[in-house]
């Protein structure tokens, strides 16, 4: 679902609700050291569901903004980035919220974190080697994370994962996201200001529209 804000008749899509929650989740661990608010308490602790931020609240925002976008401007981001036979990029799917899944499947669960492509599950013996770890997730449920290197696409829904020690893995029904073309899947990163840049000057921009005439910054 698409999150809109707006001041006045101004309206600028900020991107989707979980986009938003990856922007705000990379704010707290790299700025914030992992404490919601702690630094940011504008951005991080107001509502995106139809909430508002007053003209006063929005220039306050701003200068949270500006110092967010000075503080990411040496950070990579982790990015899973699909290639072609040749090794020409495909397309890239940076990590998505805090757990880094950004596509759900039957049984597994893939996407990309800091510790490089993951695969989680809630069944331990999803795949032929030991879980890297586990976490609960937000509806109370054991989940199990397996971490790569690298995939090699072996079939429709067949990979052939490579561990940081060089292990393979092959691994059946999992769903990747990838487009039609894509031969390998590898674990890289990013400029953080590349990752989040739009975001950072979409707000930026309402919020000196509600400074300039007194109208509120609008989500909805």
């Amino acid at each position: 679902m698409g999150l809109d804000a707006r001041v006045g008749s101004v309206f600028r899509r900020v991107g989707s609700y979980g986009w938003y929650h990856s922007f705000r989740a990379a704010v707290c661990d790299y700025l914030e050291g992992g404490v919601w608010g702690s630094r940011f308490p504008l951005l991080q602790d107001h509502s995106d569901c139809d909430g508002e931020y007053t003209p006063e609240e929005a220039k306050r925002l701003l200068k949270e903004l500006k110092e967010i976008e000075r503080g990411l401007e040496d950070v990579k981001y982790p990015v899973a980035i699909c290639l072609d036979a040749d090794g020409a990029e495909l397309c890239r799917q940076p990590k998505y919220s805090e757990r880094g899944i950004f596509c759900y499947g039957k049984l597994l669960n893939f996407g990309v974190t800091e510790e490089g492509l993951v695969v989680d599950s809630e069944n331990p013996a999803s795949l032929p080697v030991p879980p890297d770890g586990e976490y609960v997730d937000v509806l109370g449920r054991l989940k199990y994370r397996w971490y790569f290197t690298e995939m090699e696409r072996v079939g429709e829904d067949a990979w052939k994962g490579r561990r940081a020690s060089g292990v393979p893995v092959m691994i059946k029904g999992l769903c990747t996201a990838a487009p039609e073309g894509c031969a390998r899947i590898v674990a890289g990163w990013e400029p953080a200001l590349l990752t989040f840049g739009h975001t950072i000057r979409v707000l930026g921009e309402l919020c000196e529209k509600s400074a300039a005439t007194g109208e509120p910054v609008v989500f909805c």
